[in-house]
């Protein structure tokens, strides 16, 4: 994530990174011609930022906005595949004091507020609905997005937090005056797969067993198991940093479970007993690929994500593995650690990390997905809930700590080369 430099930016140094942005990965937004329309980039940015710094009886403004034609848009369309376009009878100013007054009725998740070019000046046009099923990307679900044609739109996510996107590919973001490109998706690493592999490796060999049994089944693509772990947890994570309280999830090997809890190194206040309830993640999967291998009308030749995207024999299964994410989640909101294994079952929550464990002098800061490129970062200063994760990857240096903040922050944190390293989730922080 290159910094744009000591000094702090605003809307006319994102304007400006945007449009080099653009240039530099060579896409192209649908109704604009650069380097023309530059100065309309900078004034809806503008705009969208000072909007950004006002609030509405209190609650902060946050809103999505479309630089776009209306034309941009069909006629015809709506959620849930696509956008309701609703334009007004005559455009309206686009000043701040205008949109601060729209963007209430127009809420994040579900819409969107157009904006074009009529003469010399923007203007609002009207407002889109999309419905929230964009927001899976980072949420995580099985059901596709929306299509959205290929348009400039800015999310503004808080008080100077801007996100600027061509279609669903991210420009670059602006948050506490600096300027990054936000695209480190952890979930995209090779590391995190691997750390895995083992139980996939164990689900593949019970559906084998049952498909050797059964005659007939198909064979299952793991890398559905892989999506099915990714959006649990993505679920997991979203609806902590909605909640706006922070946790800490705890993942670790399923055989260092007890000899975690001996050795002291983390107190569960509250443990679950080790039966069938609390590997109900596992259970759900293998009823996801008996449903798929059993029906015949989907047509598919293996066991997959499309299969699963598409089938409705899953839809009960993908609504438990919801409210699974759910429950999960909610243990977070009690003080501690909540602790899973690699299978996701669920062990315990309130978990107290043990006061004999060293501070960690030295600590690192991940670059890139697989950590190869890394900055020395000293962990003074740093919260409570940060620095107990990482004298807990100290101490288990085969564990997982993922820590989101109240403020909506995620960071996953492991032993990697030697040392305690951490990874910004931005994909997370990206979208609300």
């Amino acid at each position: 994530m290159p910094r744009a430099g000591l000094a702090h930016a605003y809307p006319e140094q994102l304007a400006a990174f945007v449009v080099a942005r653009i240039e530099e990965l060579g896409v192209s937004p649908l109704g604009l011609t650069l380097p023309e329309d530059s100065d309309e980039i900078e004034s809806a940015l503008s705009v969208a930022y000072q909007v950004s710094l006002l609030r509405d009886e209190d609650r902060p403004l946050t809103f999505r906005l479309a630089l776009a034609p209306p034309s941009a848009f069909a006629e015809n369309a709506g959620p849930p595949r696509g956008a309701h376009r609703l334009t007004f009878t005559a455009p309206r100013p686009f000043t701040i004091f205008e949109l601060k007054k729209l963007v209430p009725a127009v809420k994040f998740p579900r819409s969107v507020v157009g904006a074009w070019i009529y003469g010399d000046d923007l203007a609002l046009w009207g407002v889109l609905h999309t419905g929230p099923r964009w927001l899976q990307v980072v949420r995580g679900g099985r059901i596709p997005p929306p299509e959205m044609p290929p348009v400039l739109m800015v999310h503004v996510n808080g008080p100077g937090n801007l996100v600027v996107s061509v279609g669903a590919r991210t420009l670059a973001r602006l948050y506490g005056g600096e300027l990054t490109i936000p695209m480190m998706d952890v979930f995209d690493s090779q590391w995190l797969a691997d750390m895995f592999a083992p139980v996939r490796d164990e689900i593949d060999a019970l559906y084998s067993a049952c498909a050797k049994e059964a005659g007939d089944w198909p064979p299952a693509d793991m890398q559905l198991v892989r999506r099915l772990g990714q959006g649990f947890v993505r679920r997991v994570i979203s609806t902590i940093r909605t909640a706006r309280h922070g946790g800490t999830v705890l993942i670790v090997p399923p055989e260092h479970v007890d000899s975690m809890c001996e050795r002291g190194v983390v107190e569960l206040k509250y443990r679950f007993d080790d039966s069938e309830p609390r590997r109900r993640f596992r259970t759900l999967v293998m009823a996801a690929l008996r449903h798929l291998a059993e029906d015949r009308q989907a047509g598919h030749t293996t066991v997959g994500w499309d299969a699963y995207a598409e089938s409705r024999a899953v839809a009960e299964v993908d609504e438990a593995v919801m409210e699974l994410s759910q429950l999960v989640s909610a243990l977070a909101d009690v003080d501690g650690l909540v602790v899973m294994t690699q299978r996701f079952e669920v062990c315990g929550f309130g978990g107290v990390v043990s006061g004999n464990l060293d501070e960690v002098g030295v600590l690192y800061q991940a670059l890139d997905l697989e950590g190869t490129s890394r900055v020395l970062e000293a962990p003074e200063g740093m919260g409570t809930r940060h620095r107990a994760a990482y004298r807990i990857v100290s101490a288990l240096t085969d564990a997982l700590c993922i820590v989101v903040s109240q403020d909506g922050g995620v960071r996953f944190v492991r032993w990697h080369a030697g040392g305690v390293t951490y990874w910004d989730q931005v994909a997370a922080q990206t979208f609300g």
